[in-house]
């Protein structure tokens, strides 16, 4: 995670998080060498939350007033995507680089959702409609059965699963979903009695995210699943220390699944940035910076 402090134009202090979300989009042409960062802030007076027996729950995470910036490279002059937005985070870049997936909270009393807009901000729309929160998107390929005219792009993120809680903290529980482009067809994908949650895409279309798995200990491990919900596996388990592996991001040289770890929860899962290989992830890990 990275940290710094900045000011809105009206002279508030906020916090510029560019965490391991923070990503590089597509050349804009060939003959522009750069690319557009895009992160997310939040004003630094914003209450932080707190661990609860040791663990912060996920959707403790998300502050309001949190915003969706971009900047160019060798600029300084940022670009707010989501001026009309009460609280944006968690952008996710198409692989063509053409639109980003967000969660969003248009007004103060909704509940988050998923949103898709235009590398510029433009032609927000609203993707799903949930009667809970819906967090942490990523376009992850297509699904494709026997009986369809056509492979149907996908979208998979984190959910509130109505009505259940978390054992261990009786925080609301989180899953992975998976639905279109529209909204018109949601699937829950994972169904562990725990908190899923943080997805990210393997070149093979398969589904790598953090999961609570309670031991001796209780520990977060990475799972992998298949983009329609089968075939749950072990990535990397919750049998090595330490306990808490978060936001997981994969390199798109098909090398390294990278992660934040920690010994304990911490504000918003910082800490030490870890890898595996995508190849031997069970058994190939190592640390690239402690904090």
């Amino acid at each position: 995670m990275i940290l710094s402090k900045k000011k809105y134009s009206g002279g508030c202090a906020i916090m510029m998080i560019a965490i391991l979300v923070c990503i590089l989009l597509q050349k804009r042409t060939e003959a522009q060498n750069h690319f557009d960062l895009i992160f997310v802030e939040f004003p630094a007076d914003r209450a932080l939350p707190r661990p609860s027996d040791g663990i912060i729950p996920v959707m403790d995470r998300y502050l309001t007033k949190s915003r969706i910036v971009a900047l160019s490279a060798g600029s300084e002059k940022k670009v707010i995507l989501t001026p009309e937005f009460y609280a944006a985070c968690d952008p996710a870049v198409a692989h063509d680089g053409s639109t980003i997936v967000f969660a969003g909270k248009k007004n103060r009393k909704d509940k988050w959702q998923i949103w898709q807009m235009k590398r510029d901000g433009s032609e927000k729309k609203q993707i799903t409609s949930s009667a809970q929160d819906c967090i942490m998107p990523v376009y992850a390929g297509s699904r494709f059965y026997l009986d369809d005219p056509a492979p149907t792009p996908q979208i998979v993120y984190t959910g509130i699963v109505d009505g259940r809680l978390d054992d261990p903290v009786k925080t609301p529980l989180t899953a992975l979903y998976g639905t279109d482009t529209t909204g018109q067809s949601v699937d829950r994908l994972t169904f562990n009695p725990y908190n899923d949650f943080g997805p990210d895409v393997l070149s093979n279309g398969q589904i790598v995210f953090s999961s609570w798995q309670p031991s001796d200990k209780g520990r977060l491990a990475l799972l992998n699943v298949n983009l329609d919900g089968t075939d749950l596996m072990p990535y990397y388990g919750n049998h090595e220390p330490p306990a808490y592996k978060d936001m997981v991001r994969i390199s798109g040289n098909k090398e390294y699944v990278y992660f934040i770890e920690s010994v304990s929860a911490t504000r918003y899962g910082g800490g030490d940035l870890a890898a595996v290989s995508q190849k031997r992830p069970l058994h190939s890990y190592r640390k690239i910076v402690a904090a």
